[in-house]
């Protein structure tokens, strides 16, 4: 008897006391649990051949047939007769099994749009790489990163270029040659062509195998480079491509089988040659889907990425509507609170930074999750499903990228601001840390308005105590700074600075920065006035006054007159006071209305003009706190 049942046998016979109040309390959140796994269940997401019915077995084979002649047309496997797979076996070669995964492709279209929606059956012969013995190959398969790809589609918006996407169709059977002998045994149904007896010798590294992702990377990598394209040295899976005087003229980013790059006109072509040498049923421009990510070009050539699709399959928490807040929540409650706040935090990181310190703030809380918690997660995605067709913009001919280009660090932070429980209490011993890094154009750096072109966002929980506004607001900068030197230093090597016979670990900060402009805002002017004056203040941390001074070096260089004097950078790196009327990032430390935040996202257009309101109040708080005694 389920919980339900037993809570209303308990109600017929009058039965009373904690425990009914406790299942009652809870009715509605056992009902939703026992409607979720009659729904995962009535649709799952594999299927199981042998329970199907006749006509969805014949839909199967069909799908089956297909995918086999996919093996056979990249000669991805090799049948060997029964006599010749005993011998390999007795020399000590492992016979690894192979399965069917079957899936239909339209079950979440069918979710939405009804059960009129046909059927698209999928079927892939995997083989259970997992069985496989160890035998010390690699794994790994480098992937673009968010900021990559943001560098792509902040080129092609600024160049006014066609942001164009492509997905190699099996992918892993276009991958590197296995260096391996792999005997496969073909999976219960047989295989046409292969002997009920007999066995496969695996060519290529396909689905299962451990090095599949690793051989398709290896063979991309080989291609691009060999069509001239220059490797990143600072992101993964990111390539440039310059012209014969040197100039850059595209990007190129890749995340497994998925292709994403802007070249500038004329040299389409380079791409083309790539993309020949693969099996690609189309190429995307326009509208399209990216990794998870909606991406649209409009004529104009301004970008915009949103996450509409993924933010609506999100499922809130559930929870008793009359239960406590303050209730501690079991292990179901907060399986489902991971859930909830790990899809957010994704959505947020890729394209909706206005969630980040909210989700922050409850990726924090699971050791000791309580009601409230759930509460304040369905909040977040409820906001984010009422505003799901959001997102990024990377406005078109807004930033040059052929101009005096600079990239902008906006660092922000609350002290003390966050609550943590101790023993039981609630403490305000957290600080919490936001940054944002862009591509702007140079009126930013004296000026106050100008495009910018947003890369990199974030937020996070200060993991040091710190004593002052001027600490949390040193780390912040500090930790933003580090983030734009590494977005900088990436462009600079695209463009071939330093050049390809010099050592990163050698003058690339000089050269990054010869080549690029790197200027810093903050709201904390105690920490301008640090960092600006010719002579180093005085701070009672020593911990802050070694970062205080490592931030100095990077604005400021030995003289050689005066032997302990300071002057400004060659380079023209800076660092400049703005009002906090104008912080971008104040709504990634504190909850509040992230409207102007939401503007710099949607417009590309920072003006950090100082509010007159806020500006009097400031001076007034000053004068009053140098009157004080």
């Amino acid at each position: 008897m389920g919980p339900t049942g037993l809570l209303e046998a308990w109600k017929r016979t009058g039965t009373s006391g904690p425990g009914v109040d406790i299942l009652e309390s809870r009715s509605s959140y056992f009902v939703f649990l026992a409607e979720r796994r009659y729904k995962k269940n009535k649709n799952p997401k594999t299927i199981t051949y042998r329970k199907m019915d006749e006509d969805i077995q014949g839909q199967l084979r069909i799908s089956r047939r297909d995918e086999w002649t996919k093996w056979e047309k990249f000669n991805a496997a090799i049948a060997i007769p029964r006599a010749e797979r005993e011998k390999l076996m007795a020399e000590g070669h492992q016979l690894i099994p192979t399965q069917w995964i079957e899936t239909d492709k339209n079950d979440h279209r069918r979710r939405e749009g009804g059960p009129d929606v046909p059927a698209l059956y999928k079927s892939r012969l995997v083989v259970r790489g997992d069985l496989e013995h160890d035998v010390g190959v690699r794994t790994d398969s480098p992937t673009c990163e968010l900021e990559g790809l943001r560098l792509v589609m902040s080129f092609a918006a600024g160049t006014k270029s066609r942001l164009r996407s492509a997905d190699i169709t099996s992918a892993y059977f276009q991958g590197m040659e296995l260096d391996r002998l792999m005997l496969l045994k073909p999976p219960p149904d047989g295989l046409e062509g292969v002997d009920a007896d007999g066995c496969m010798i695996a060519r290529m590294p396909v689905y299962g195998t451990r090095d599949a992702g690793r051989g398709l990377w290896k063979k991309l990598r080989m291609l691009i480079r060999k069509r001239g394209l220059r490797e990143s040295r600072i992101m993964t899976a990111l390539f440039s491509l310059q012209n014969s005087s040197g100039e850059l003229v595209g990007w190129l980013g890749t995340h497994v089988d998925d292709l994403l790059w802007a070249v500038k006109d004329g040299h389409e072509d380079v791409i083309s040659q790539i993309l020949k040498e693969f099996d690609i049923k189309e190429i995307h421009e326009g509208s399209f889907r990216y990794c998870g990510l909606d991406i649209g070009q409009s004529k104009d050539y301004t970008v915009k990425v949103s996450a509409k699709d993924n933010i609506e399959k999100i499922q809130p928490a559930p929870h008793p509507a009359d239960s406590p807040l303050t209730r501690p929540c079991n292990d179901g409650e907060v399986g489902q609170l991971r859930s909830v706040v790990g899809a957010l935090s994704w959505v947020a990181r890729q394209c909706r930074p206005e969630l980040l310190y909210r989700v922050s703030k409850l990726q924090t809380v699971m050791n000791h999750a309580r009601a409230q918690h759930l509460r304040e997660a369905n909040r977040v995605l409820n906001d984010a499903v009422a505003t799901s067709g959001e997102g990024i913009s990377f406005a078109g001919g807004a930033v040059n990228w052929d101009d005096d280009m600079i990239v902008l660090t906006v660092t922000d932070a609350s002290w003390a601001g966050e609550l943590s429980e101790i023993n039981g209490s609630l403490e305000p011993l957290h600080s919490q840390k936001a940054r944002m890094v862009g591509l702007a154009g140079p009126a930013l750096v004296e000026g106050n308005r100008d495009y910018v072109h947003p890369i990199c966002f974030s937020s996070k929980t200060i993991r040091r105590v710190c004593k002052s506004t001027l600490q949390s607001e040193t780390y912040a900068l500090q930790w933003g700074v580090e983030a734009g030197v590494r977005i900088r230093a990436t462009i600079a090597d695209a463009r071939g600075k330093p050049g390809d016979g010099e050592s990163l670990q050698r003058g690339w900060e000089e050269a990054s920065s010869a080549a690029m402009r790197h200027v810093w805002f903050t709201d904390c002017k105690s920490l301008c006035d640090h960092l600006t004056s010719p002579s180093l203040g005085k701070a009672e941390d020593k911990r802050l006054s070694v970062d205080l001074m490592s931030m100095r070096r990077d604005l400021w260089t030995h003289g050689d007159v005066e032997l302990d004097a300071l002057h400004p950078t060659k380079f023209g790196d800076k660092v400049r006071w703005i009002d906090t009327s104008v912080m971008a990032v104040d709504f990634l430390t504190n909850v509040m209305p992230p409207d102007f935040l939401t503007a710099i996202q949607k417009l590309n257009i920072y003006d950090i003009t100082p509010d007159p309101d806020s500006t009097v109040k400031m001076i007034k708080k000053q004068t009053a706190r140098a009157k004080a005694p």
